[in-house]
């Protein structure tokens, strides 16, 4: 079964999610690309990002091209597991290795960060299992991963920021998740009194 998200929806994606929220003067002029700082000099080729008045970001071609390629496989990959059995009960799947593939891709060619879980702030690592993770964040939807496994990975304390050594006690609460079915996060049990500025991995 062929997914796929409506072009209308793409467009508003990256118009909404994919432009940084703090540009360069020029960036938001539409002088530079928004996300390589390319100039966009007369005959350049350029997308328009929306805005008005003295808010009108432009992206290159090659930036742009890349971000949608992003956007259609993060949401043809979620349009996916819903209906399928396989990812239902995380058992190898053939169509999900595929877009995982496409996905790591992407990721790539948009430029954006490496894959890392949502659940353990770790890298995937080549050959690690992992699917798309969409869920509520405090202010905007999080477009993140998990791994499909059981994370056997170090936990981190979402507030301090710190490992959470072995023994130490914890509280933990499970966000819902709109694919996934949920994220778990970490706190420390007592009022955490290390630095804030020591941040976990992402």
């Amino acid at each position: 079964m062929t997914h796929s998200i409506a072009e209308l929806d793409v467009v508003r994606h990256i118009n909404v999610f994919e432009v940084p929220a703090y540009l360069a003067v020029e960036q938001a002029a539409g002088d530079t690309c928004v996300w390589c700082s390319t100039p966009l000099t007369q005959g350049v080729l350029r997308v328009d990002l929306g805005g008005s008045l003295d808010w009108r970001p432009h992206g290159c071609t090659p930036c742009y091209e890349g971000r949608r390629a992003w956007v259609e496989t993060y949401h043809g990959w979620l349009g996916h597991m819903p209906g399928c059995p396989l990812c239902a009960c995380a058992a190898q799947c053939d169509a999900a290795d595929d877009w995982r593939a496409r996905l790591l891709d992407a990721v790539q060619r948009a430029g954006k960060p490496a894959v890392a879980c949502g659940q353990c702030h770790q890298e995937v690592q080549p050959g690690e299992r992992f699917e798309p993770l969409l869920w509520d964040g405090n202010s905007a939807p999080r477009f993140e991963y998990t791994h499909i496994a059981l994370c056997l990975r170090p936990r981190y304390c979402q507030c301090c920021g710190l490992l959470i050594a072995e023994g130490e006690k914890v509280t933990k609460y499970e966000h819902s998740s709109a694919s996934a079915g949920g994220i778990t996060v970490y706190l420390h049990a007592e009022p955490c009194k290390k630095s804030r500025s020591q941040t976990y991995p992402r």
